[in-house]
């Protein structure tokens, strides 16, 4: 069976005022060599407590913190580690996040040589006033420079990333940001409504009454717009925040969703395998210490029994417009989904916020803007 695999590079430029992930800013050369070795070590340790059959991957993801402000050669070391230790079949999906402003020709070339087909630009938005607020390192300017580059090293399936209900923007701002996306064309475009998490300066300018935030009714207009510009453009509505190309979804998430196993390496990255969720340190010292001594750096780890699998598993999947199959839930499981969720089911269906339809249980339009209102049921 195959397995995804996630690599967590911790390192960005400058941490955004609204970013919450485990990121540092780039520290000296010599950390960073250091722990994208020891990186290579922990990939090689999860491959020796995998069968062969599991240590062959079905998609490779590089996320962060920022992927691309590594060098180029870095990216290259940690790219020809997985395929040492782990099974990389030809043509599989493997992404790389990447923020305007951090490449080069001789990055993009070299990753493209190594296997990296799909690009992920943390572009967030078109508007120059936008981008200064969040404090993102990059210009208009540096969005269109990257982007062009990428195709020109021959990357054909590119992912934009965008950010609405960002303090001070208007429905005109956002509509002005989907329409200069879809005219780039990319195969793929993610769209999240901003979260002010705890801990981040934009939520303590927040609390101290010095952030202006669109309203509800006004961040809901705004998902409704990004629905209708984008499917109207093309994009298949696929998942919740996400638009693709027909056949360009994300065949690395769609694992997630679909509650698959995945290997997660890195600084604070999750594994979830033969029903164990692992999630590694969140020290960069106890990371790097752990992992020289020849031991995956786990912080938590959680036995998942059948009733949080079966749980997650709708949770997850019901994020998809697609929805839960009913067969394949009855596959994996032995159950009927109708008879395990018979009460949540007719809850939901009572207030209009699923149906079953096609075999399948869905989300409906109606409760796509509150769709955490559908999945505590099933907690």
């Amino acid at each position: 069976m195959a397995i995804g695999l996630y690599v967590h590079i911790p390192f960005c430029i400058r941490k955004c005022f609204y970013c919450d992930f485990l990121s540092y800013p780039l520290p000296e050369e010599e950390k960073v060599e250091q722990y994208v070795r020891l990186l290579v070590k922990e990939i090689e340790l999860h491959a020796r407590n995998l069968s062969a059959g599991q240590r062959r991957l079905k998609s490779v993801y590089l996320g962060g913190g920022t992927p691309s402000c590594l060098s180029a050669a870095q990216l290259v070391q940690i790219l020809e580690g997985i395929r040492a230790f782990f099974d990389w079949p030809e043509g599989i999906e493997c992404t790389l996040e990447a923020n305007p402003g951090t490449l080069n020709r001789e990055k993009l070339r070299l990753w493209r040589c190594e296997g990296v087909n799909r690009l992920s630009l943390g572009v967030q938005s078109f508007n120059a006033e936008h981008l200064l607020k969040m404090g993102r390192a990059h210009t208009v300017k540096d969005i269109e420079k990257s982007y062009f580059s990428a195709r020109q090293n021959d990357y054909t399936n590119i992912n934009i990333d965008l950010i609405y209900g960002l303090p001070g923007q208007t429905l005109a701002d956002w509509e002005q940001t989907l329409e200069k996306s879809i005219s780039l064309g990319p195969e793929h475009i993610s769209t999240y409504g901003l979260k002010l998490e705890a801990g981040t300066l934009w939520e303590k300018l927040y609390r101290q009454g010095k952030l202006d935030l669109p309203a509800e009714e006004t961040n809901a207009e705004m998902y409704k717009l990004a629905r209708r510009i984008l499917t109207g453009a093309g994009y298949e509505h696929y998942e919740i925040s996400n638009f693709a190309q027909p056949g360009k979804r994300s065949r690395h998430n769609l694992n997630y969703w679909t509650n698959g196993e995945y290997i997660g390496a890195g600084l604070s990255a999750s594994s979830y395998f033969n029903r164990r969720r692992i999630t590694n340190t969140f020290s960069l010292e106890k990371y790097l210490e752990t992992v020289r001594e020849g031991k995956i750096p786990v912080e938590f780890e959680e036995k998942i029994d059948q009733d949080t699998e079966m749980a997650e598993t709708m949770i997850l999947g019901l994020r998809l417009l697609d929805g839960v199959s009913s067969e394949t839930f009855e596959q994996r499981f032995k159950l009927k989904l109708e008879e395990v969720y018979r009460e949540a089911i007719e809850k939901l269906q009572a207030w209009k916020l699923v149906e079953l339809r096609e075999n399948c249980l869905k989300l409906t339009e109606k409760a796509l803007p509150v769709a955490n209102t559908v999945f505590i049921e099933f907690i």
